[in-house]
């Protein structure tokens, strides 16, 4: 196993993910569908990653992970706005605990720093479905 480990790394996350208070499934494994009983759901994908040289022996890996959160199916609820605000209850849940892990727990030590976290409200695509949701980017320097 590499020092550096990607599925360990999102593991981390998701369990994060899976303690904020709203969502309702956070799997390591990426579904195949979801179900209504599975939203809000939390995924966390490697988006991109960059590997570099420091000093002889010693390296340095920044990642882009990408967690996507999908909310609710856009064909449900009475109106866009209904879902909308949704997305924004649960991405101030996200955005606080980020804050939280950054200060502290970084993601149960398997992050070293969050250098950034950034991210945009949009529907998301998923097994063919569109979803009321948002995409938190964190860039990461992983130990």
């Amino acid at each position: 196993m590499s020092i550096y480990d990607f599925s360990a790394v999102i593991a981390a996350i998701q369990t994060v993910n899976a303690a904020i208070t709203g969502v309702t499934s956070a799997p390591t494994a990426m579904p195949a569908a979801l179900n209504d009983t599975d939203l809000p759901c939390a995924l966390t994908m490697v988006e991109s990653f960059t590997w570099s040289e420091q000093a002889v022996g010693l390296s340095r890996r920044d990642a882009t992970y990408a967690v996507r959160v999908l909310v609710k199916a856009v064909a449900q609820g009475q109106s866009i706005d209904e879902g909308y605000q949704n997305v924004l209850t649960l991405l101030q849940a996200f955005w606080d605990k980020y804050a939280a892990e950054n200060d502290g727990g970084r993601f149960g030590g398997k992050v070293e720093q969050i250098t950034e976290f950034s991210g945009d409200i949009a529907p998301l695509t998923f097994a063919g479905i569109s979803y009321q949701g948002f995409t938190i980017r964190l860039k990461v320097v992983e130990k």
